[in-house]
């Protein structure tokens, strides 16, 4: 009785004051996660109305202040540098991307509690936007190469040197990025590479989407599977290697009321001494968090599939 009070009170909360989301009251809704209390709630569910205020939230080409200022100091740091920009035909490939996930064995858009570390990519004609946490920033194009009718290859000026655009799902306009990256520290070059599903913007609403979405402070982010992208990206279809997520955790999210929610579980089982990864430029106020072990920071560059968490136990990240 107590939760389906607090359930109504907070849905006319929503709908005055953050968004007008009816989907909380509704009954046929499937939510992965409802935790609800006194002082705040926490629903993960699939949405299932395309018309849905949360694809507003999903980022897009437009930029607020802060992004079109940390935009323009990037283009202005390449002008400085004296950086030639090539134009190029992108030959029918889609302009915005967007990042997806798998949970449990759909590929699907996800919107995070905390947009963070969430990210897109624009194509212009001359430029690859990196779009994440820290904000956009421009990367030059030197080269594009379609390798095939589902293969792209971008070599960028940048940190990040090559990008190759794999489709393998034309009709939804889902494709497999390839992220090559170039870390030099203390006189030693290291190449790192990374994979992410990514989806055409235009056809975001062709894939099933997970809303994670808290009232007042953050919550954790759902476990997703891991893929094996070298097999899909050769037999152009999803391949999952395994679902990380514990079976403990897996009871816990898909519990339908709870009044408090369990923390996240390392590998090795351990709920005690987690603490949030934390990315980005860090303020001394963080830093003295780290110091006291509240917090773990992660550094400033962001992929998309980062860890969220750290045991101070184990020492691992995850």
């Amino acid at each position: 009785m107590k939760s389906s009070f607090y359930l109504t009170v907070l849905c006319i909360l929503f709908s005055c004051y953050v968004l007008p989301i009816s989907v909380f009251a509704m009954s046929d809704t499937l939510f992965i996660v409802k935790n609800i209390t006194k002082e705040d709630a926490h629903f993960v569910f699939w949405e299932t109305n395309k018309d849905s205020k949360f694809y507003k939230i999903v980022p897009d080409s437009k930029m607020n202040r802060f992004e079109r200022d940390t935009y323009l100091e990037s283009l202005n740091q390449l002008r400085s540098n004296k950086t030639v920009f090539k134009k190029f035909n992108l030959k029918g490939l889609a302009k915005e991307w967007i990042i997806l996930q798998v949970y449990q064995g759909k590929i699907c858009l996800y919107s995070p509690n905390d947009y963070y570390s969430h990210f897109m990519l624009q194509f212009t004609d001359s430029t690859m936007i990196y779009r994440s946490g820290e904000g956009p920033k421009a990367m030059p194009i030197s080269q594009i190469q379609q390798v095939n009718p589902h293969h792209y290859e971008f070599i960028i000026k940048d940190r990040i040197n090559k990008v190759e655009v794999n489709l393998v799902d034309k009709e939804k306009g889902i494709a497999v990025f390839t992220f090559n990256q170039t870390i030099v520290s203390n006189g030693h070059t290291e190449t790192r590479i990374w994979h992410s599903f990514m989806i055409d913007k235009a056809k975001m609403r062709k894939v099933p989407f997970i809303v994670n979405y808290s009232l007042n402070s953050k919550a954790f982010e759902l476990d997703f599977d891991e893929v094996d992208f070298s097999k899909t990206i050769q037999e152009k279809k999803l391949v999952l290697l395994k679902d990380h997520a514990s079976d403990e955790k897996k009871a816990a999210m898909l519990a339908t009321t709870s009044s408090s929610k369990l923390p996240p579980s390392c590998f090795i089982k351990h709920r005690k001494n987690i603490i949030p990864i934390i990315y980005g430029y860090i303020t001394p106020e963080l830093f003295e968090k780290s110091k006291k072990k509240l917090i773990y920071i992660g550094g400033d560059m962001l992929t998309g599939c980062d860890p969220k968490y750290y045991c101070t136990i184990d020492k691992i990240a995850f």
